[in-house]
């Protein structure tokens, strides 16, 4: 009896732990205060509860997220950023309830930062350049048409005064709140100090703050609030106006304070997933208990079609079934008949690279179901319990693939090894490993390997010491290692042919400076690689043979002999007749014979083959037969008449089944098993993949993918100790809110905040599976406009750039007679006066014809009509931006009086690589090159651009008639500088750098953003989400890791500050002018003269 009650007693504790543990909802967000609620965001909704945190209700009900909703400063209504109608916009919702209304219509993201009065709200967006590249604050009334801009030329977060004279804000964007990129403890150039902006004399001064971000200023009364990361995990301060002191209000140690709101007195945010309110007189903050019971729809498991998520497949022994991976599980789909099989039927683990073992026997894949990826073998029936193989101790492993003989398979992991597993004794033997090769990518398999048919050797690419690979062979026996080809050329996919007399690879001989995949200068140069053939033994007749037709002669005891054969032949196929007299299927298990492999000089049995430049893929499995692509088309070179045909065209790749019968391929229509060399007629051959269903357990797979993008990390990360972090202490931190996960959004939260303890840039959040809003796309005219007597008018139009025929000016196109000041008084017939946002009438209309009535007055009297194509927003931003690099070109050319020629780069990636050379190579008269960098938005490494502007002047070439020319050919030989700036990052960090290393001149403005860990490939998400691990980063010729988290300074620092730009003026570019005006005066430039004609006849 006192056992049964100690054994009650237990249960009722646990169950009161329990409840104590889920009384309360943790992973709340973007909290907000009114004098009676309180509001924040949970699951991607908008929720309202009373101030003391009790009778939670939800607002909004949404499939896309909200965010940042704030009380009205009377409190019955929020403001906040979703996407309601297609696109991010900023709405307003009473705190009853109802409908939510749309405030802006602009198709740029317009995402809310609080009230101006009751009616009017304020928001940052990046729709026009005027001042700069960056965002602005914009404001605009709740029944308005027309947003405007504060005063403020580059503004991201802000807070007014109580009279509304000044301005608490920043001008940099706020690292801790980019939702795709996480980077905590950020201190490159572009940390975010917090201004305080006087709108009368456009005069600031600077909140006291050094290596930190300041972000969200809240002003109440004489204080402004704010979030800083300077004592490392963010905590709330506050900046007397008056004093100019700053005190530290929170002391948290643990998790950073992630939103800040406020009024009258009372601080509200989010920390530790939980919200405070903080006294601001007493200092004192009191933790909220919010607890919601609510449904949650994107949590709840469902089905969703197998075909709409294919990430790989392959094709059993004889083409009889299909296997597909999809969204981490494993399908064995039939060619004509019975039924799909989800083999690995597990929702909650990601299953990756089926494969069928040749004699039919076993499905495998990897799968990470119990903590780690193990090789997983099952029946073709999924029926009987999996075999699970151990592949190392790592966490990352790609392509396991079957020996002919069923009995092994290799595979590799991510730290360059390759192995093979012996499925019987479940021995692993390492193969070889690439440690030479400078692999950024390193999500499958790089070793390129196959197997002989024989299942005796395994040929793969090794790297060596001179940087270029070339192609091994592994004995399994002999654990001997033979190298084949002799690193003179980059080779790839070696394959063996069905035969076992030759390998099958690709090779180059011009790879040059396009072997990084990094570099600039690897750019329009094309590698070519050709098919070669080594011939493994030297018994072996070469693949070309020397042939002759020849009449035979035929003897009378060879006619007899051919007799005596052939009736042999039919009493062997008698046996094989049953009694009723049909065949049987049967299949006989063959071993292969062992092939025949020498080493002796190998370099003479190295063919090259007749087939084309740029084929790939090769497969040999087909009998005396290549199938491979070339052009996304699928080719077949018979061996023996050395011809060449075209299978299938437009595919997406292609499989051949084990006994080299049957051709599995893909093209945009779907997925096809044909017979294997022949050219398949129209749909012959189509797999039924319609009505395959996959269950989707959001609550497990969101399990699985926190613990996936941990363990990627582990083995991605460019450096073992992780910068530093413990590591699994991270994972601990914020696993404790998974339970609290109730939509993508919160998974891709938890994400950031725990990649964020590794201190990098580049890491990147890319969401999966997530609910999202439809999407309009709207139109844009390439306009400003102001209202002026109740109507539109043209106040700027951007014109077309004709060398760049991508871009298009609506207005500005020939004929439609249009200029500044005139009116637009309908659209599409539908009248246009300033109570409709004219942003709100082009919807679905890039591309499309649109009418307007245009005037030259605000009237409809003597109105005309045009027809004008809208173009994207994308294209509209382009337009802009080229315009402010033009005004930049002149105001060069002016202030230098036409000797500085004003070059800019929007990247080091093609976009950046054209723009240079569209500028650069067109002002080669000029005297100075002035090299502008602002807001580079990186790509690759642009050494290119660096090389060309280190080229001294050699020589000159005389010629009789004309201008002499020079080597080299092209350049500016004088004196050059580069303008710099805090958004300038990855390849933007990279050029200034290499600008300084080489002496080219200084650089002038603000220390660069400090982002240069680069990335390369990872493996997916269970979802189709992805995230990056920066796996390769800078250091110098000391030693030394450089520029990641510092940025590159400047040799002249120059800020832009509010007062110059509204003025007109841009000290940055202006200071560097002055700079080249002064070295080239002393510049010693060589004057090129042409000699007097040579006297040189004796």
């Amino acid at each position: 009896m006192l056992k049964n009650i100690l054994t009650m007693m237990a249960l009722a504790a646990a169950q009161l732990s329990m409840a104590q543990t889920t009384d309360e909802t943790l992973l709340l967000r973007n909290p907000s205060i009114s004098a009676n609620h309180v509001s924040f965001v949970y699951g991607g909704d908008i929720w309202i509860a009373d101030k003391n945190g009790s009778n939670p209700r939800r607002l909004s009900v949404n499939p896309a997220v909200e965010q940042n909703p704030i009380f009205s400063p009377d409190g019955s209504k929020i403001a906040f950023t979703g996407n309601y109608d297609g696109n991010t916009d900023v709405y307003v919702i009473s705190i009853h309830g109802g409908d939510p209304q749309r405030v802006t219509s602009h198709p740029a993201a317009d995402v809310l930062r609080g009230w101006i009065s009751n009616d009017e709200v304020y928001f940052s967006t990046q729709r026009e350049l005027t001042y700069s590249l960056g965002g602005r604050l914009y404001k605009t009334k709740l029944n308005g048409s027309v947003d405007y801009p504060l005063l403020m030329p580059e503004a991201y977060q802000g807070s007014p005064s109580a009279d509304g004279r000044y301005w608490a804000y920043i001008k940099n964007s706020d690292p801790t709140e980019r939702e795709r990129v996480a980077f905590k403890r950020y201190r490159g150039g572009g940390m975010p100090s917090i201004w305080i902006f006087d709108s009368k004399t456009h005069d600031i001064q600077v909140v006291p703050g050094e290596k930190s971000n300041d972000v969200k200023p809240i002003w109440l009364g004489g204080k402004v609030y704010f979030l800083s990361d300077r004592d490392k995990i963010v905590n709330i301060f506050a900046y007397d106006v008056q004093s100019k002191s700053v005190e530290k209000l929170t002391n948290f140690t643990d998790y950073d304070v992630r939103t800040l709101q406020g009024r009258d007195g009372e601080l509200i945010y989010e920390q530790a997933g939980k919200l405070h309110i903080l006294n601001t007189a007493n200092k004192t903050s009191s933790p909220l208990k919010i607890n919601i019971q609510a449904d949650a729809l994107s949590k709840r498991a469902r089905y969703v079609e197998m075909k709409d998520d294919i990430r790989g497949f392959g094709i059993s022994p004889t083409g009889q079934r299909a296997l597909f991976e999809s969204r981490g599980e494993i399908f064995s789909v039939p060619k004509e008949k019975g039924d799909a099989r989800n083999i690995s039927n597990a929702p909650g683990s990601h299953e990756r690279f089926p494969a069928w073992s040749p004699n039919g026997k076993w499905i495998s894949y990897i799968s990470d179901k119990n903590g780690r990826y193990e090789l997983v073998l099952r029946d073709q029936k999924g029926v009987d319990e999996p075999m699970y193989i151990s592949l190392g101790k790592d966490n990352y492993y790609f392509q396991p693939t079957w020996s002919p003989d069923s009995k092994k398979l290799f595979y590799n992991d991510a730290h360059l090894n390759l192995y093979f597993v012996d499925v019987a004794s479940k021995k692993i033997t390492k193969v070889a490993d690439d440690y030479l090769g400078s692999h950024t990518g390193r999500g499958y398999n790089y070793f390129q390997s196959s197997w002989s048919p024989d299942s005796k050797w395994i040929a793969y690419l090794k790297t060596l010491k001179n940087g270029v690979n070339a192609v091994y062979m592994y004995n399994i026996d002999s654990k001997q290692t033979q190298q084949i080809t002799d690193g003179m050329s980059a080779v790839r996919q070696p394959k063996f042919t069905k035969d076992g007399k030759y390998l099958i690879f690709t090779a180059s001989t011009n790879v040059g400076l396009t072997n990084s995949g990094l570099h600039m200068t690897a750019y329009d140069r094309a590698t070519e690689y050709a098919p070669y053939a080594f011939i493994l033994s030297s018994d072996s007749p070469s693949i070309f043979k020397n042939e002759s037709d020849e009449e035979a002669v035929v003897t009378e005891g060879a006619i007899a002999e051919k007799e005596s054969d052939k009736n042999k032949d039919t009493k062997k196929d008698d046996k094989k007749t049953t009694k009723n007299g049909k065949d049987e299927k049967t299949k006989e298990v063959q071993t292969p014979k062992e092939i025949k492999v020498d080493f002796a000089n190998i370099n003479n049995r190295i063919m090259a083959l007749p087939i084309e430049s740029g084929s790939y893929g090769f497969d040999g499995t087909v009998e005396n037969m290549l199938i491979y692509m070339r052009n996304r088309n699928i080719y077949a070179y018979d061996l023996k008449k050395m011809e060449e045909k075209q299978l299938v065209e437009n595919a997406g790749g292609f499989e051949i089944s084990a006994d080299g019968k049957q051709m599995f391929y893909r093209d945009q229509k779907g997925y096809y098993i044909v017979a294997a060399g022949q050219k398949p007629a129209g749909d012959a051959g189509k797999l039924k993949l319609e009505n395959i269903k996959l269950k989707v357990d959001p609550e497990a797979e969101w399990n699985q993918i926190y613990n996936e993008v941990w363990a990627m990390q582990k083995d991605f990360f460019y450096v073992e100790n992780m910068h530093g972090a413990d590591w699994e202490a991270a994972k601990k931190k914020y696993a404790k809110f998974l339970p609290y996960v109730n939509h993508r959004s919160d998974l891709s939260y938890l994400l950031n905040e725990m990649l964020g303890e590794l201190v990098v840039g580049h890491s990147y959040i890319y969401p999966g599976d997530e609910p999202t809003a439809p999407s309009v796309s709207a139109g844009v005219l390439g306009a400003d406009y102001v209202i002026d007597n109740n109507r539109y008018k043209i106040a700027k139009i951007y014109n077309r750039m004709d060398w760049n025929p991508s871009f298009k000016a609506p207005l500005a196109e020939p004929g439609l007679n249009l200029r500044e000041g005139m009116y637009i008084l309908a659209v599409n017939g539908q009248e246009l006066t300033a109570d409709i946002d004219i942003y709100s009438l082009f919807d679905f209309t890039v591309g499309k014809q649109v009418s307007l009535k245009v005037n030259d007055k605000p009237s409809l009297s003597g109105a005309r009509d045009i027809i004008v194509k809208p173009i994207s927003f994308g294209n509209e931003v382009a337009l802009r931006r080229q315009e402010w690099v033009e005004n930049n070109r002149k105001k060069v050319d002016q202030l230098s009086n036409g000797q500085i020629a004003y070059v800019y780069m929007p990247n080091t990636g093609r976009e950046g690589y054209t723009s240079f050379n569209r500028y650069y190579f067109s002002q080669m008269d000029k005297k100075a090159l002035l090299l502008d960098e602002r807001n580079n938005g990186g790509g690759s490494v642009a050494d290119y651009v660096i090389d060309l502007l280190s080229r001294d002047l050699i020589s000159g070439w005389g010629i009789r008639d004309g201008r002499s020319f020079t080597t080299p050919g092209n350049g500016i030989f004088g004196p050059k500088a580069m303008i710099i700036n805090e958004n300038a990052g990855s390849g933007g960090d990279m050029m200034p750098y290499m600008f300084r290393f080489k002496g080219l001149g200084k650089l002038v403005g603000r220390t660069t953003m400090g982002i240069l860990v680069g990335i390369s490939g990872y493996p997916p998400l269970l979802d189709g989400g992805s995230v990056t691990s920066p796996n390769f980063g800078v250091f110098d010729l000391n030693g030394n890791y450089i520029i990641e988290n510092e940025g590159v300074a400047p040799d002249i620092f120059v800020e832009q500050t509010p007062k110059d730009l509204l003025s007109g003026r841009d000290p940055q570019l202006e200071r560097t002018v002055q700079l080249l005006l002064e070295e080239m005066k002393t510049y010693p430039y060589k004057e090129l003269k042409k000699p007097n004609d040579p006297v040189r006849v004796n």
